[in-house]
């Protein structure tokens, strides 16, 4: 059995499991509980029950309802990233049918997330901060992107 350097054992793989498994149902039930009742409308002991947990455990998982909210955030934009990868970059030399693609991932993906979607973005918006953080995190993609297929010497966003 190895000891890891902070004294945890790596042999058995069980345990590891177990709260891979665990964190995942609170992830699940908290991602449910958002989209019914919005942010401020879940706590993190009623996410933990609901997951079938002592609120205890969540804290074992997560320091508070808003690092949970956030990281469900950034899974999100991971798939988006995802999405676009898959749709766009194949078309990148491309400018029109390149943005086309670009929108209807866009709208596939406010569609399928659309409880995130308003809770990030929408008037009196939950979670202003987080999602200003995830827009910073999208413009630099999408800058990247832009920077990658642009010709020598043209400025980015500048006629």
């Amino acid at each position: 059995m190895n000891v890891s350097a902070r004294g945890e054992r790596s042999g058995n793989g069980a345990a590891a499991r177990a709260r891979a498994l665990t964190r995942a149902r609170l992830r699940a039930s908290a991602r449910r509980r958002l989209a019914e009742r919005g942010r401020h409308g879940v706590t993190s002991p009623q996410s933990a029950e609901a997951a079938g947990e002592a609120s205890g455990t969540f804290y074992l998982h997560f320091h508070d309802k808003n690092e949970l909210f956030r990281e469900l955030v950034f899974e999100a934009l991971a798939e988006l990233e995802r999405r676009l990868e898959v749709s766009v970059r194949p078309l990148e030399a491309q400018p029109e049918p390149a943005a086309r693609a670009r929108a209807e991932v866009l709208l596939g993906f406010a569609e399928d997330h659309g409880e995130l979607v308003r809770m990030l973005f929408g008037r009196g918006s939950e979670g202003a901060s987080v999602g200003a953080d995830a827009l910073d995190h999208m413009v630099a993609r999408i800058e990247a992107d832009l920077a990658r297929n642009r010709p020598a010497g043209a400025d980015l966003l500048h006629p």
